[in-house]
């Protein structure tokens, strides 16, 4: 799940900013506490969320830019102060662009959504055990050849997660029979 779009929406960009005034002079980014660290969620979005989480009984990866600022801990903490019911259960590992396969080809305009695709998917690979998934982001990741299949796109940056729309798929996706051939 990626923050920024999904959970996090326009009307909190920028809270962090307030929220770090107290500091002169400012540290850098990881010394301040988690609280103050990042932009708030958006209340509603963390309404949405934990329906989300009480209907399907999902965990939560983080594949959000926020992973380079925390440790799993923090966001935890973070998630918690925030209302969010169940605490994230890891991050999608990082693949610099030097890493990935030559033969993957990249879309003029779409790389940091490729890279981020990737990221996704070796996660995915080094859990096989998870069957049902789904992955939210407003950066495209479904793009025919090189996306990934179970994805939500979130560009409603009023409602996030809350689009009646993006919550009916995510649940769907999250709900899906598993089948063994």
């Amino acid at each position: 799940m990626d923050h920024d779009g999904v959970i996090c929406l326009e009307s909190e960009w920028g809270s962090r900013f307030d929220k770090q005034k107290k500091y002169d002079p400012r540290p850098t980014l990881r010394e301040i506490p988690i609280l103050d660290r990042f932009d708030d969620f958006n209340s509603n979005c963390v309404e949405c969320l934990n329906e989300i989480i009480t209907k399907t009984d999902c965990e939560v990866v983080i594949s959000s830019d926020w992973r380079t600022w925390a440790t799993l801990e923090e966001i935890g903490e973070f998630y918690e102060s925030q209302g969010i019911i169940k605490k994230p259960i890891g991050f999608t590992p990082f693949i610099d662009r030097q890493e990935v396969p030559k033969e993957f080809e990249f879309k003029s305009g779409l790389g940091l959504n490729q890279i981020r695709s990737l990221e996704i998917r070796k996660w995915l690979n080094n859990h096989p055990d998870v069957v049902s998934w789904v992955a939210i982001d407003d950066m495209r990741l479904g793009e025919q050849g090189w996306g990934l299949e179970h994805f939500v796109l979130s560009t409603d940056h009023k409602n996030g997660i809350c689009n009646s729309e993006v919550k009916t798929l995510l649940i769907e996706y999250l709900n899906q029979p598993v089948l063994i051939l």
